[in-house]
């Protein structure tokens, strides 16, 4: 029997995020089309609710981990920030994605062989940004999953877009 290889698996689960992560932004807005049209403004009012709440909710972790015990910011994009214009970047929904370019640039320098910082650092970083997805996974995925089937049930009927955000909520709980 051939043993499959976890980083064999992680390629696949990653290959696989690449198709559902847009097809939820879909999924995302059809469901709120969905919602309207029906006129279920309930419905409607919690999906929103479920879809902004995660994304302030990583930008107040976020900030956080930059104003806690005077986090010190290591890499030049970090650096070339103020605190000033951190705090406007994670008010504008991009804080995570500083921290993803900063993660970014650290591991860029390390595959030329210039790398400045200490492996400390890049573990540091590395493991603040995987917080930020567990986070938003499971105030996002696992929420919408228990909406979706609950919506399902009340219905009493399968309906093609509560089925699919609940499928699609599924298969990207576990990716993040």
């Amino acid at each position: 029997m051939r043993r499959v290889s976890v980083s064999f698996f992680l390629k696949m689960v990653r290959a696989a995020e690449l198709f559902f992560v847009p097809l939820e932004v879909v999924l995302d807005i059809a469901t709120v089309v969905y919602f309207y049209q029906d006129k279920d403004y309930i419905r409607l009012g919690l999906f929103i609710f479920f879809l902004v709440f995660p994304s302030v909710l990583a930008q107040i972790y976020s900030w956080l981990f930059y104003k806690y015990e005077n986090f010190e910011r290591v890499t030049t994009v970090e650096k070339k920030l103020s605190v000033r214009c951190l705090g406007i970047l994670h008010f504008l929904q991009l804080g995570p994605i500083i921290r993803q370019v900063a993660l970014t640039e650290m591991e860029f320098r390390a595959f030329r062989g210039k790398n400045p910082y200490p492996k400390s650092e890049v573990v540091s970083l590395n493991f603040d940004t995987e917080i930020l997805g567990i986070v938003e996974a499971f105030s996002e995925h696992l929420p919408q999953l228990v909406f979706m089937v609950t919506t399902i049930i009340q219905k009493g009927q399968l309906d093609t877009m509560p089925v699919l955000k609940a499928f699609c909520s599924v298969v990207l709980l576990p990716t993040t």
